[in-house]
């Protein structure tokens, strides 16, 4: 089955939950694509999102199944393939929200867990807010963190471990922000940002050409 949208034929093709675990009324939760910018795959509780996947074009997904990603102007889709149809494998929304991989397990015919998110408080939408990183780490510590040149919005609330609103550009002695040393800082182990406000403007570009372009224009 195809996930995402016909543009031809006008259907959005998408999961929905149960309403509860033995009622299979439409509940609370679905799972589908935001063509906007660059496409994700979101789940959301009504209209409120609650995790996302990265952003196309994403990494070929490696496992017991192959992901496949088309986006065209007539149809933007993700499909699965399961290699030599050797096992059986679905995917849900349960009525918990949880994002679901199952297998089949003839040795007791149960649907078992093989991967489900959100689990960590870093799957969840917004945790850390703009301009921030959200880090796995241990209860003791918060999980927030500003990207280099970045500082709490409101110290006082990212000081009670709420982030989430961000992080703004360090105040500079000058209005400018060009001419003082821009550049690009690596940062690593990330979900690239959220991207429906993001626009294509030249396909054909290396990152290295990107590079030199956004040099040329700090602003």
């Amino acid at each position: 089955m195809k996930l995402g949208l016909d543009r031809k034929l006008g259907i959005h093709r998408f999961l929905t939950s149960w309403r509860s675990a033995d009622d299979p009324g439409i509940g609370d939760f679905s799972l589908m694509i935001k063509p906007n910018g660059s496409p994700q795959i979101f789940v959301y509780n009504g209209t409120e999102p609650i995790s996302r996947s990265p952003p196309w074009p994403w990494r070929s997904q490696m496992g017991l199944y192959e992901s496949t990603f088309v986006n065209h102007p007539d149809e933007i889709y993700w499909v699965y393939t399961v290699p030599d149809d050797s096992y059986l494998l679905r995917i849900i929304v349960d009525h918990s929200g949880l994002l679901k991989v199952l297998t089949w397990r003839e040795s007791d015919g149960q649907w078992k867990d093989y991967w489900k998110a959100p689990v960590f408080q870093c799957d969840y939408y917004g945790l850390c807010g703009a301009y921030s990183t959200c880090e796995l780490a241990n209860h003791n510590r918060f999980e927030c963190a500003c990207l280099p040149g970045f500082e709490p919005k409101y110290p006082l609330e990212w000081s009670t471990r709420d982030g989430s609103d961000g992080c703004v550009r360090k105040r500079l002695q000058t209005s400018s922000l060009c001419q003082h040393g821009e550049g690009f800082v690596k940062v690593e182990n990330v979900i690239l940002p959220e991207s429906s406000d993001s626009a294509w403007v030249d396909m054909s570009k290396s990152r290295a050409d990107c590079e030199v372009e956004c040099k040329r224009n700090c602003s």
